[in-house]
């Protein structure tokens, strides 16, 4: 009995010593505590400065003192409606535009649409791309292998050219054109062979425009072998056309033209020339003929367009060179921006680079978009033209300039100019969510599209019915209505209505809030608060207000509970609970 005791009386003073020792921990830390002095600093060297939202958006010239009339070229005119000296009031017809020009201007744009809307859509892949490689500081660790003797090389082994891909059999319009815009200097490009057949009616339409356009002919085995140029200004008689006829191709990769024949444009010969719209082999480049291996050739035989062209010597056919003169587009200035790596970039740059790199390339995709919005304004103005028939006047005022033709112009120099009077007006679209960030009096900036100058506008008007989402309305955000307003340009300009231009601005910021770093600030059970000096020098818990957070994640809005002039410490130490002594300081310490 007596035994049994013993063992309870020890185990009771185990637990209270036990229980001592606990307490005697927490009353030791809370005396160190009083004992070191914990930093603090004035909240007002901590703040972050932060200058408001940037929001952008597309608007245009709605009115102003001037209308500039530029048709993409003469053969759109069909009949000036107006005169030097008229006075037309908005809406007077002041041109007639030539329908069937206006039905191939509309393909056109419809074809430079097409080409804008992929290179953002290979940008953005691009983006996807790098956004998933991984740095190398993730590169996996490579064991050492013992050393073993080198194998014996391989004999090499010659390259096989690729096969060309997208070949047509037969082009029955230019918007099958793999690349170009159809001018001289980027003509339309189609992958061909020898056996592809160019309908009239395509060559019918290069006529019409005077467009140029370049029909590249591969081999089975996917190398260029020539490819013909036809310039539409050249043109007179038009017919079906299969290009490799009465074209022979040597072993030793000249081309030969031989009997007699119809060709329409001017031959050229692999290395005279870069297009390569099938993305094939570029081995075309050691095919050229020498000059002195077909004797009595000449250096440069163009074919009549449209004629009957008979070889001089069937033995010793011709090989037709490139014009003199004629500006070669390389494909590289018209391929899409993506960059053709592939996932074999893995742990080849580091995190710092591919973050670079990602921010460069949405700069690309930005460039990209604006090339597309720009591609799809000019392709609904061609639509327009073709849906009225006729340019019609903007602005009231009067007719100062009509151009004899369209030739004889400087580049971008108006054919048709209109000269009213009254301030320069933009006009864009404003989304819900942002409304009250814009008022009557705000300042925005316009960025014009033509001139790229740079200008202040004030705003006058801000509409209260909403309208539609449209694709002009930038970096707003597309789920939300949005509201038309106008501001006036306050500088001087000479922008023409109907130009279209980039607006934007800076959301107004309240003054009476201020940021804080995030690490400055503790969060418990959903309240966020601060550890701040009191009034008799110690160190105290002080619950905030807080608002939105900003710079994806790294501050935070203090709306209330504390103020510039108070101290806080930061970092928190062990020492940094309620009641330690504090020392005021500008910078920080460890503790």
């Amino acid at each position: 009995m007596t035994k049994v005791k013993k063992i309870v009386t020890i185990a009771v003073c185990l637990a209270v010593a036990a229980g001592g020792g606990t307490g005697g921990t927490l009353l030791y830390r809370s005396r160190q505590a009083k004992k070191h002095e914990v930093d603090v600093m004035p909240v007002a060297n901590m703040v972050q400065y932060y200058w408001g939202d940037d929001l952008s958006m597309d608007g245009q010239v709605v009115s102003g003192d001037v209308q500039n009339v530029t048709p993409s070229n003469d053969q759109l005119v069909e009949k000036v409606l107006v005169k030097e000296g008229d006075h037309v009031t908005k809406g007077t017809p002041l041109l007639q535009y030539d329908m069937t020009a206006v039905g191939l201007e509309v393909a056109q744009k419809q074809t430079a649409l097409a080409v804008a809307q992929d290179n953002v859509r290979q940008a953005k892949k691009e983006l996807e791309r790098i956004q998933k490689l991984k740095p190398s500081e993730e590169a996996p660790v490579i064991p050492d292998y013992p050393d073993y003797p080198d194998e014996p090389d391989e004999p090499d082994t010659p390259d096989t050219p690729g096969t060309p891909k997208d070949t047509l059999a037969a082009v029955t319009a230019l918007t099958q054109a793999a690349a170009g815009s159809g001018s001289e200097s980027d003509p339309f490009q189609f992958a061909c062979t020898g056996t592809t057949v160019v309908k009239q009616a395509v060559l019918d339409q290069l006529k019409a425009s005077g467009q140029c356009a370049v029909f590249v002919v591969y081999s089975d085995q996917g190398e260029v072998l020539y490819g013909w140029l036809v310039r539409g200004s050249q043109l007179t008689a038009t017919g079906d056309w299969t290009l490799g006829q009465n074209v022979t191709v040597t072993e030793d990769g000249g081309v030969q033209i031989s009997g007699n024949g119809v060709w329409y444009g001017t031959l050229q010969v692999g290395g005279t020339f870069d297009y390569d719209p099938a993305g094939g082999d570029d081995s075309s480049g050691d095919t050229t003929q020498p000059a002195d291996t077909a004797p009595g050739t000449s250096d440069a035989v163009t074919s009549a367009p449209g004629a009957q062209t008979t070889s001089p010597d069937t033995t010793a056919a011709p090989t037709a060179q490139m014009q003199g003169g004629f500006v070669i587009t390389p494909m590289a200035a018209i391929q899409p921006m993506a960059s053709a790596a592939s996932d074999s970039d893995n742990y080849v740059y580091t995190r710092a680079q591919l973050k670079q790199k990602a921010a460069e390339q949405q700069i690309a995709i930005q460039s990209a978009e604006i090339d597309e919005k720009k591609a799809q304004i000019d392709y609904d103005g061609a639509v327009e033209k073709q849906e009225k028939g006729q340019e019609l006047a903007k602005i009231d005022g009067v007719v100062t300039k009509v151009a004899e033709s369209v030739e004889s112009l400087e580049t971008n120099e108006p054919y048709l100019v209109v000269q009213g009077s009254g301030g320069i007006m933009v006009q864009g679209n404003v989304s819900e969510m942002n409304l009250d960030k814009l008022t009557v009096g705000s300042q925005i900036t316009v960025n014009a599209w033509d001139t790229g100058e740079m200008l202040t506008a004030e705003v006058t008007e801000i509409g209260t019915t909403p309208t539609a989402y449209t694709n002009q309305n930038g970096s707003e955000n597309p789920n939300n209505s949005t509201y038309p307003f106008q501001a006036a340009v306050t500088d001087s300009t000479s922008l023409s209505v109907g130009s279209y231009v980039s607006l934007s601005f800076t959301s107004e910021v309240d003054s009476s809030t201020f940021y804080l770093p995030m690490s400055y600030v503790r969060q418990e059970n959903g309240q966020y608060y601060v550890m701040r000096e009191s009034k008799d020098k110690k160190l105290e818990r002080q619950n905030i207000q807080t608002g939105k957070i900003i710079d994806g994640g790294s501050a935070i809005e203090i709306l209330s509970g504390i103020s510039q002039e108070d101290y806080i410490c930061f970092p928190y130490g062990k020492y940094a609970s309620e009641g330690a002594l504090v020392h005021e300081t500008n910078g920080t310490s460890e503790y």
